[in-house]
């Protein structure tokens, strides 16, 4: 799974004692194993996904290991960010039953993605306003997400107020599947 963690740690198990040696993209400081098992940081990564990793332990003797190949991992150390927004900023006559509709440069984590769908309190990763953030629109329950995990559509639980603004914020609450945090959007 993707990790926001550029030093992850790769813990393998050796039947002797040895000189580490890393074979492809990853390495790491420490060069030596013991019997059993052995934790290594791996360092100076950087975001991409690596699939090439494997490390070989030579013993005192001389006897080299065959390579043991790291499963597949992601690091991700970039904050999601917002690629559309709709109904779009600063447009006016917008539908009073309107969906909201946000999408995403990356894949959201679903756990967070929240609102408020009980009152009117500001609460949940999404809010909706009329009164820069005192009170929020209540929001309905059903929230979709499609797109790869994408797009987040959702709609409030009855028409908006005419003639009146409103602001949407987008709270740090909200994750990509990494764990990035959003930057706070208003």
């Amino acid at each position: 799974t993707p990790t926001d963690d550029p030093s992850p740690n790769y813990t393998f198990s050796s039947t002797k004692a040895g000189t580490i040696t890393y074979l492809g993209s990853c390495s790491s400081v420490t060069t030596s194993a013991t019997n059993g098992d052995n934790t290594i940081t791996l360092v100076n990564m950087s975001d991409r996904t690596y699939s090439n990793c494997s490390i070989k332990v030579t013993d005192a003797s001389g006897n080299v290991s065959e390579p043991q190949t790291m499963n597949t991992f992601t690091i991700d150390t970039t904050a999601p960010t917002i690629s559309s927004l709709s109904p779009t900023d600063s447009i006016d006559n917008v539908s009073l039953s309107s969906t909201i509709q946000i999408t995403f440069n990356e894949a959201i984590d679903n756990s967070t993605i929240g609102t408020n769908t009980s009152n009117s309190s500001c609460s949940g990763s999404f809010q909706l306003s009329k009164d820069s953030f005192s009170n929020c629109v209540q929001m309905s329950s059903s929230i979709s997400i499609s797109n790869d995990n994408k797009t987040i559509s959702l709609s409030p639980t009855s028409a908006l107020d005419n003639s009146r603004i409103y602001k949407i914020k987008i709270t740090n609450t909200l994750k990509d599947l990494a764990g990035n945090a959003l930057n706070e959007h208003t």
